[in-house]
Order: structure tokens, then sequence, then C-alpha cells
């Protein structure tokens, strides 16, 4: 197996600089994504959350942030939020009245998730099902109610509960908007050009783990 290394692609954002552009959190807020000038289908966002009740004021306090982004702090990025980033007209809050709560069905803490996925379906519109996760953590959930949503067709994000803790980091806001823009259908960002024909490449990134 021969493995090459290949120089950081340009990317091409909703508009274009004369020079190129590497950084996805600058092409975003300044050029808009990639779809927003060509053919994108949609330009609101309306979502549905379920998960325990206890939760759901973080998560709305959360998706808030998304909506509206963060200023910088310290080390971390400014984000200017989901609805600017991606020059969408509208970005649907969570209330009372779309966020579906597993507290209110019977069975197994999986089947109370199955059934709240199931009742969203059939009974609210939405482009986006945010999923949070249970205060005891039950490891296998994530795979499970993914696994049934792609099944169903569903465009989801499972939010841990300590992610809801990281409101005011915009490196945190601005991959978890993102994610929700193209799980939806939107294309954030393409490659300039072909970097290489025929072959897979494989993305890799590094962290260090903090000592305790």
């Amino acid at each position: 197996m021969n493995l090459t290394h290949l120089a950081e692609p340009p990317l091409q954002f909703g508009d274009s600089l004369p020079y190129d552009v590497y950084d996805p959190v600058y092409g975003l807020h300044r050029l808009g994504p990639f779809d927003w000038t060509r053919s994108r289908s949609f330009n609101s966002l309306s979502v549905v959350a379920i998960g325990p009740q206890s939760a759901q004021n973080s998560l709305a306090s959360f998706w808030q942030r998304v909506i509206e982004g963060v200023d910088r702090l310290q080390y971390e990025p400014k984000f200017e939020g989901l609805k600017e980033v991606y020059r969408l007209e509208s970005v649907t809050a969570i209330t009372n009245s779309n966020f579906v709560a597993i507290d209110g069905f019977r069975g197994s803490t999986e089947d109370r998730y199955a059934a709240a996925i199931d009742y969203s379906i059939d009974n609210c519109g939405f482009d986006l099902l945010l999923i949070v996760e249970p205060e005891e953590r039950i490891y296998y959930l994530h795979d499970l109610l993914k696994r049934t949503l792609i099944a169903k067709d569903v465009p989801s994000q499972y939010v841990e509960l300590d992610t809801l803790n990281k409101a005011r980091r915009g490196s945190v806001l601005n991959n978890f908007a993102v994610a929700s823009y193209a799980k939806v259908g939107g294309v954030p960002w393409q490659l300039k050009s072909p970097v290489i024909t025929n072959s897979c490449i494989v993305g890799v990134s590094f962290h260090l783990l903090k000592a305790t």
C-alpha cells in the first residue's frame, strides 16, 4: 500500500475570492455555504427535540446559541450563528411545542426514545431531529437510535449532556452547526478542484489529552 501526504486543498464556498481559502470557519463566515448562491433546496431550518424533560432548558439554551452565535472567548473562535453563517431566513428555537419528553412514554429507556421518535415522525413536521442523551448514559444508545433513524431516512443530531455545557465555545457550536446543515442536505463547502482521482482519501486528526 502506498501512502501519500497531500497538501491542504483550497475550498470553495458561496462566493469566490481572488485568493484561495483553506479554513472552513473563515470561508463560511466570510462567504457563506457553497450551495447558498447555487441550488440550495431550503432557506429555513425547523427542528424537533426529544430527550428527558430535565434536559429541555439546557438544550433550548444551547440550541439558541447555535442559532445566534457567541463572541470570541479566550482561544475559542467567534461564531456568528447558524442563521447568519448559513444565510438562513429562519431557524426554529426549542420550546414546549417542539420538545418531546421521553418521560411521557412507557417501557425501558430505549423503548421510550423509540416511541418518542415515532411520535415525532408521525405528528411533527421538521427538518432535523435533536436527540438529547439520558441522565444515566447508555453507551450503545447512540448507535441504536442512529441505526433506527437512518432506516427511517430521518436526519438527526445526537447531543451528549457534556456538549450542553460547552455552549460558550465557538468551536463546538461551529462544528455542531456544520453537521446540522450538512445532515439536512446542505453543502457547506466543496473542494475547489479534484485533489487526486481514483483514490480513497482518509483524513486524520490529532489531539492531546490533558493530565489530570
